[in-house]
């Protein structure tokens, strides 16, 4: 996965240097210099996502503390409904009065999150819902939204590392699910998946025990 974004740098900046041997008067060709901005950027993504399953699955071992969860996903929530506001789409937040505590790594918890969120907002349609709610002894963080209908052959296979759908595009690294599942897992909880509603989108639950 990242052999390829990295090839196409090179090959990029060999093209420039030959253009700049051969015409050293000419400025850099800008459609040049833009295919290779867009290549760097899909190796940083590609290895920030590969850092992010790196933290995931060292999780258990990692910096565990008690995390409040609802001001936690009070703050990312702010983060992300700006940027859903600029990308014409919407996220709302759900939550009843929960007071409820996990233990996890406060930065592969925020990984995870920010993933799922992302996902939701680029491929899973123009809203999108992060709920939150709490039993006796568990927590459930849900992420929903309205994009197309997924078969139940898609949902079984969206967890692989690298999954990435047909009809995805250049972007992403099919990494977010597995991400997820990895740092439920670390923290004693798991991930499912389902289809939100009969007509089609996702909804992601990440389950966590609660702490007393």
């Amino acid at each position: 996965q990242l052999r390829t974004p990295v090839t196409g740098i090179r090959l990029l900046t060999h093209d420039l240097i030959r253009s700049q041997v051969s015409h050293p008067e000419k400025a850099p060709d800008a459609e040049v210099l833009q295919e290779l901005d867009g290549a760097a950027l899909k190796a940083t993504h590609l290895v920030q996502q590969m850092l992010s399953l790196a933290r995931a699955e060292a999780g258990a071992g990692g910096q565990r503390q008690r995390i409040e969860v609802l001001p936690f996903l009070q703050t990312l929530f702010e983060k992300w409904r700006k940027a859903a506001q600029n990308g014409n789409k919407s996220l709302n937040f759900e939550f009843s009065n929960v007071q409820a505590q996990i233990m996890a790594d406060p930065q592969v918890l925020q990984d995870t999150l920010n993933n799922l969120i992302e996902n939701a907002l680029l491929h899973g349609g123009s809203e999108c819902r992060l709920s939150l709610q709490a039993e006796s002894d568990v927590v459930r963080i849900m992420l929903s939204d309205n994009g197309p209908a997924l078969s139940d052959e898609t949902l079984a296979s969206m967890k692989k590392p690298f999954w990435r759908s047909p009809d995805a595009g250049p972007s992403g690294s099919g990494l977010g699910l597995a991400i997820a599942e990895k740092a439920a897992y670390a923290f004693g909880g798991h991930l499912s998946l389902r289809h939100a509603q009969p007509e089609g989108g996702l909804c992601v639950t990440l389950e966590f025990p609660i702490v007393g």
